[in-house]
């Protein structure tokens, strides 16, 4: 009995989470406001995409994909 009263509570929270999370996504876009991302968020961000753009790299250099398909994957990667 007490394994699913911790599992409901453990659902609830989820939910709420999950609401107030969307709650003020929807505040954000309605006026328009910029989501203030930290340095610690912007270097991971950073970190991310080098990573991928390594990794895209070395496919191309093992002859995985062909340079032309890097140079789209890098487009994506960097958003352009």
């Amino acid at each position: 009995m007490m394994d699913v009263s911790i599992v409901i509570i453990a659902a609830i929270l989820i939910l709420v989470i999950v609401l107030v999370a969307i709650f003020l996504i929807s505040l954000t876009k309605k006026k328009n406001m910029p989501i203030d991302i930290s340095e610690n968020e912007k270097s991971t961000i950073n970190t991310y995409t080098a990573d991928r753009l390594m990794e895209a790299k070395k496919l191309s250099e093992k002859g995985v994909i062909t340079e032309e398909e890097f140079e789209e994957m890098k487009k994506e990667i960097m958003g352009k």
